[in-house]
């Protein structure tokens, strides 16, 4: 597709909101992101093309972030690159952090941990397994294959020899289907 179909597609997959000015994606969503399928391995999250496609590259190693708040948005205009640690301010300066705005040393939260035994309270409570061979700390990861819609836990150090196939890194909770 030449840059022109591309923006075309953008637009005509995506509904613009009134009251907000958001172009939100229509089609493919991940985690609330808009995903635009490369072939049936791969995709891109439409908000970064749409910021590729109408203002420019993405410079290496930096994120675009919303303006809006609304991960679905595509419209250019609601979109801006920066760091992560750039994308972090922008959540706190809005309030939309879970502790109240607050960060670091002003976080209610900061230098509390959890002891063993509250560990277990929650652990049972919620049905899960402090220990176990099957936990991420010990060694476990989990890959998917969109080629037969299908996820699988297994030992780290065997990522590699399953990337060779088609697998990809993470889970994925919905294929499409």
């Amino acid at each position: 597709m030449t840059k022109d179909e591309l923006k075309k597609y953008l637009i005509e997959n995506s509904t613009i909101d009134d009251k907000t000015g958001c172009w939100n994606w229509d089609l493919c969503l991940d985690k609330g992101y808009g995903c635009v399928k490369r072939n049936q391995f791969t995709s891109r999250r439409a908000h970064r093309l749409s910021y590729s496609l109408f203002v420019g590259p993405i410079p290496e190693g930096l994120l675009v972030c919303h303006r809006c708040d609304n991960p679905r948005c595509i419209n250019p205009a609601h979109l801006f690159v920066g760091t992560n640690k750039d994308n972090i301010a922008d959540m706190v300066s809005k309030g939309r952090n879970r502790n109240g705005g607050l960060s670091g040393e002003e976080s209610p939260f900061w230098g509390k941990k959890h002891t063993g035994e509250s560990k277990r309270k929650i652990g049972a409570a919620n049905a899960i397994h402090q220990k176990g061979s099957w936990n991420n700390q010990y060694g476990t990861c989990w890959i998917y294959n969109e080629g037969i819609s299908e996820n699988m836990k297994i030992p780290r150090d065997q990522i590699s020899v399953w990337e060779k196939f088609g697998w990809c890194r993470g889970r994925k909770m919905n294929f499409g289907v």
